[in-house]
């Protein structure tokens, strides 16, 4: 996956088209499971000259409505010569689907993986 810098994709405008890339449904094999996610890595492949900044969300209900996990003092940074960052947060449910949007420009770059920190509940309950 890419993002592109000051170079990169624009708008009409001339404002930058934000980098934006949304996870499958995450239910890590257990469709029936509360879980409980609670911290999402995000790694990319090389170090970068400015601080990279995302916004993230998440949707219980595949992406119909979002709820942003970050607030201004608490965001998902990838610091300046460093190649990864993290956010803590804590969501619940069966499944949870991730939307990440980038709101710093900076040079091209590659994500390489992401990891969530995920914490078995129990049985989900289906009431009538």
């Amino acid at each position: 996956m890419y993002r592109f810098g000051t170079s990169g994709t624009k708008h009409a405008t001339g404002s930058l088209v934000p980098f934006t890339f949304v996870t499958a449904d995450l239910e890590h094999g257990l469709p029936n499971m509360k879980k409980t996610w609670s911290r999402v890595s995000l790694k990319i492949d090389r170090t970068l000259t400015a601080q990279l900044d995302f916004r993230v969300y998440s949707s219980l209900d595949r992406g119909t409505t979002w709820t942003e996990l970050t607030t201004e003092s608490q965001k998902l940074s990838i610091p300046i010569g460093k190649d990864e960052g993290y956010l803590n947060f804590k969501t619940t449910h069966s499944m949870a689907r991730f939307k990440f949007v980038a709101v710093t420009a900076t040079e091209e770059y590659i994500v390489n993986d992401t990891i969530f920190r995920v914490l078995k509940r129990g049985q989900e309950v289906l009431r009538d």
